[in-house]
Protein backbone atom coordinates (compact mmCIF):
# COMPACT_ATOMS: atom_id res chain seq x y z
CA UNK A 1 0.00 0.00 0.00
CA UNK A 2 2.93 2.20 0.79
CA UNK A 3 3.60 1.98 -3.09
CA UNK A 4 0.18 3.63 -3.96
CA UNK A 5 0.35 6.42 -1.60
CA UNK A 6 4.18 7.02 -3.52
CA UNK A 7 3.00 7.35 -6.59
CA UNK A 8 0.19 9.34 -5.67
CA UNK A 9 2.31 11.95 -3.80
CA UNK A 10 4.87 11.29 -7.20
CA UNK A 11 1.74 12.40 -9.65
CA UNK A 12 -0.19 14.85 -7.75
CA UNK A 13 2.84 16.46 -6.11
CA UNK A 14 4.56 16.44 -9.80
CA UNK A 15 1.79 17.87 -11.20
CA UNK A 16 1.49 20.74 -8.31
CA UNK A 17 5.31 21.30 -8.87
CA UNK A 18 5.44 21.39 -12.84
CA UNK A 19 2.53 23.85 -13.06
CA UNK A 20 4.00 26.09 -10.56
CA UNK A 21 7.00 25.70 -13.03
CA UNK A 22 5.14 26.67 -15.74
CA UNK A 23 3.28 29.71 -14.33
CA UNK A 24 6.80 30.72 -13.54
CA UNK A 25 8.41 30.12 -16.73
CA UNK A 26 4.93 32.08 -18.60
CA UNK A 27 6.06 35.09 -16.34
CA UNK A 28 8.97 35.25 -17.41
CA UNK A 29 8.19 35.41 -21.06
CA UNK A 30 9.08 32.26 -22.59
CA UNK A 31 7.33 30.91 -25.47
CA UNK A 32 4.66 28.36 -24.84
CA UNK A 33 6.12 25.45 -26.72
CA UNK A 34 9.34 25.85 -24.41
CA UNK A 35 6.72 26.08 -20.82
CA UNK A 36 5.29 23.00 -22.26
CA UNK A 37 8.09 20.83 -22.60
CA UNK A 38 9.31 22.15 -19.41
CA UNK A 39 6.24 20.95 -17.58
CA UNK A 40 7.13 17.36 -18.47
CA UNK A 41 10.35 17.89 -17.87
CA UNK A 42 9.40 19.49 -14.36
CA UNK A 43 6.74 16.60 -13.60
CA UNK A 44 9.01 13.99 -14.57
CA UNK A 45 11.64 15.09 -12.14
CA UNK A 46 9.01 15.46 -9.22
CA UNK A 47 8.35 11.57 -10.01
CA UNK A 48 11.86 10.92 -9.75
CA UNK A 49 12.22 13.33 -6.75
CA UNK A 50 9.30 11.37 -5.05
CA UNK A 51 10.55 7.96 -5.84
CA UNK A 52 13.71 8.06 -4.64
CA UNK A 53 12.54 9.86 -1.07
CA UNK A 54 12.57 6.90 2.02
CA UNK A 55 8.66 7.51 2.45
CA UNK A 56 5.78 9.08 1.31
CA UNK A 57 6.28 12.25 3.67
CA UNK A 58 9.70 13.09 3.22
CA UNK A 59 8.30 13.25 -0.56
CA UNK A 60 5.49 15.34 -0.20
CA UNK A 61 7.74 17.37 1.89
CA UNK A 62 10.49 18.05 -0.72
CA UNK A 63 7.87 18.10 -3.01
CA UNK A 64 6.07 21.19 -0.99
CA UNK A 65 9.54 22.90 -0.14
CA UNK A 66 10.19 22.97 -3.80
CA UNK A 67 6.85 24.37 -4.52
CA UNK A 68 7.61 27.01 -2.03
CA UNK A 69 11.15 28.00 -3.75
CA UNK A 70 8.94 28.35 -7.14
CA UNK A 71 6.57 30.50 -5.61
CA UNK A 72 9.64 33.14 -3.99
CA UNK A 73 11.11 33.05 -7.27
CA UNK A 74 7.48 34.20 -9.22
CA UNK A 75 8.01 38.11 -9.01
CA UNK A 76 11.55 37.80 -10.31
CA UNK A 77 10.37 35.93 -12.83
CA UNK A 78 7.51 39.08 -13.50
CA UNK A 79 10.03 41.64 -13.32
CA UNK A 80 12.85 39.42 -15.82
CA UNK A 81 9.68 39.67 -18.02
CA UNK A 82 8.68 43.66 -17.39
CA UNK A 83 12.16 44.76 -18.18
CA UNK A 84 12.29 42.66 -21.39
CA UNK A 85 9.11 44.94 -22.33
CA UNK A 86 10.71 47.88 -21.19
CA UNK A 87 14.11 46.96 -23.36
CA UNK A 88 11.47 46.45 -26.44
CA UNK A 89 9.77 49.61 -25.43
CA UNK A 90 12.72 51.63 -25.51
CA UNK A 91 12.86 53.14 -29.49
CA UNK A 92 8.67 54.21 -28.44
CA UNK A 93 7.85 57.26 -26.72
CA UNK A 94 8.88 57.81 -23.10
CA UNK A 95 5.44 58.05 -22.30
CA UNK A 96 4.93 54.10 -23.53
CA UNK A 97 8.31 53.67 -21.79
CA UNK A 98 7.26 54.82 -18.37
CA UNK A 99 3.75 52.99 -18.61
CA UNK A 100 6.01 49.31 -18.87
CA UNK A 101 7.61 50.09 -16.35
CA UNK A 102 4.82 50.74 -13.90
CA UNK A 103 2.74 48.14 -15.23
CA UNK A 104 5.82 45.96 -14.36
CA UNK A 105 6.14 47.26 -11.25
CA UNK A 106 2.64 46.90 -10.52
CA UNK A 107 2.39 43.10 -11.96
CA UNK A 108 5.38 42.46 -9.62
CA UNK A 109 4.27 43.58 -6.57
CA UNK A 110 0.96 41.24 -6.85
CA UNK A 111 3.35 38.44 -8.07
CA UNK A 112 5.41 38.83 -4.92
CA UNK A 113 2.37 39.47 -2.61
CA UNK A 114 0.85 36.29 -4.19
CA UNK A 115 4.01 33.76 -4.36
CA UNK A 116 4.96 35.15 -0.80
CA UNK A 117 1.38 33.58 0.69
CA UNK A 118 1.79 31.17 -1.18
CA UNK A 119 5.47 30.07 -0.17
CA UNK A 120 3.85 30.77 3.23
CA UNK A 121 2.01 28.01 3.12
CA UNK A 122 3.67 25.66 0.63
CA UNK A 123 6.76 25.93 3.42
CA UNK A 124 4.25 25.90 6.84
CA UNK A 125 2.48 22.24 5.39
CA UNK A 126 6.05 21.06 3.63
CA UNK A 127 7.91 21.39 7.23
CA UNK A 128 4.91 20.38 9.02
CA UNK A 129 4.43 17.14 7.07
CA UNK A 130 6.98 14.92 7.68
CA UNK A 131 8.58 15.98 10.86
CA UNK A 132 11.32 13.87 12.48
CA UNK A 133 10.27 12.60 16.13
CA UNK A 134 12.76 13.69 18.97
CA UNK A 135 14.88 10.77 20.32
CA UNK A 136 14.19 10.62 23.83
Amino acid sequence: MGVFWKSLAAIVGGALLASMASVVLSFSGVSADSSAVAFWVVWLAGCVVAATSPSTAKAWRRLLICCAILALIMPLSSLIFAGSNLSESGSQSAGSAIGTAIGGGMIAATTGFIGFFLAAIFLTIGLLVAKDKPKA
